[in-house]
C-alpha cells in the first residue's frame, strides 16, 4: 500500500465518524426544538411537572403540637395541632387539610368509626377550613382536636375525650380513650401534597393540665404518623 492509499483511507474513516458527529447534531438539536415547542404549547403543565409544592406532615406530644390551653369556660385542656410544612420548590395555594375516615381498634381489627363522614380540620387561631397560600420552606397549623375531660350530664370530667376541630361538629368527631387510625389527606389548588394516616391512641385516665405539668405524659396520650404515600400532582 503506497503512501497516497494510506492518506486516503484515513481521509475516508474521518469523513465517515464527521457524518456520524452531525447526525446526532441534527438528532440533539431535533430532541431540543421538540422539548422547547413542549415547553411553549404547555407552559403550565410543563412547570408543574418541575416546580412544585410537597408538604411534610408533623405532629407529636410536645411543643406547639401538644399542650395546654384553656376554653371558654376555663376548663383545663390540651390543644392537639398538625403542622403542614412545605418541603417542595414552588407555593401552594389554598391549602386545606382533609380527614377522611377513622378507624377504631376492637378485638385487634381495625372497625370503621360509625357516623363519620370526612371533613376538613380548622387552620389553629382560626375558624378557617384553608389557608389562602404556603411558601416554600414555611409551615402552618391545623387544629386536630382538644384533649379534656368528658362533658355532659353524667360527666365527672376525669375521662378524657378528644373533641375533633371538624368544620362541622357531629357526634362521631368525639372521640373515647382508645385507639384509631386517622385518614389524612393534605391538598392545595395545584395537587395533594400529602396524603398518610395518623396513629392516635390515649388511656382512661389522665393528669388535666395545669401550671406544672405543661405536656401529657407518653403514656397519656400518643399520636404519630404511620402511613405516607406522597401526592400525584393533578396539573
Amino acid at each position: 500500500m503506497t503512501m497516497f492509499n494510506v492518506i486516503a483511507a484515513d481521509s475516508g474513516g474521518w469523513q465517515a465518524g464527521w457524518s456520524m458527529i452531525e447526525a446526532l447534531a441534527t438528532a440533539l438539536g431535533v430532541v431540543a426544538t421538540l422539548i422547547v415547542a413542549v415547553f411553549a404549547l404547555f407552559p403550565e403543565w410543563t412547570r408543574g411537572r418541575i416546580y412544585r409544592a410537597k408538604a411534610q406532615l408533623r405532629c407529636g406530644n410536645q411543643g406547639f403540637f401538644f399542650q395546654a390551653a384553656h376554653g371558654l369556660n376555663q376548663s383545663p385542656l390540651y390543644a392537639v395541632r398538625l403542622q403542614v410544612l412545605n418541603i417542595g420548590n414552588a407555593l401552594a395555594t389554598y391549602v386545606e387539610c382533609h380527614l377522611l375516615g377513622i378507624a377504631v381498634e376492637s378485638q385487634n381489627n381495625w372497625v370503621s368509626l360509625a357516623g363519620f363522614v370526612p371533613m376538613r380540620l380548622r387552620m389553629t387561631h382560626t375558624q378557617n377550613t384553608a389557608s389562602e397560600y404556603l411558601a416554600r420552606e414555611t409551615a402552618l397549623l391545623v387544629d386536630l382536636g382538644t384533649l379534656a375531660g368528658d362533658q355532659g350530664q353524667f360527666a365527672t370530667g376525669l375521662r378524657p375525650t378528644l373533641y375533633l376541630k371538624t368544620e362541622v361538629q357531629i357526634p362521631s368527631s368525639i372521640l373515647p380513650p382508645g385507639h384509631y387510625q386517622l385518614d389524612v389527606t393534605v391538598t392545595s389548588k395545584e395537587r395533594v401534597l400529602w396524603k398518610g394516616s395518623l396513629d392516635l391512641s390515649f388511656t382512661t385516665t389522665w393528669a388535666p393540665p395545669s401550671s406544672q405539668q405543661q405536656f401529657a405524659a407518653a403514656a397519656d396520650f400518643q399520636i404519630a404518623n404511620t402511613r405516607y404515600t406522597e401526592g400525584i400532582g393533578t396539573n
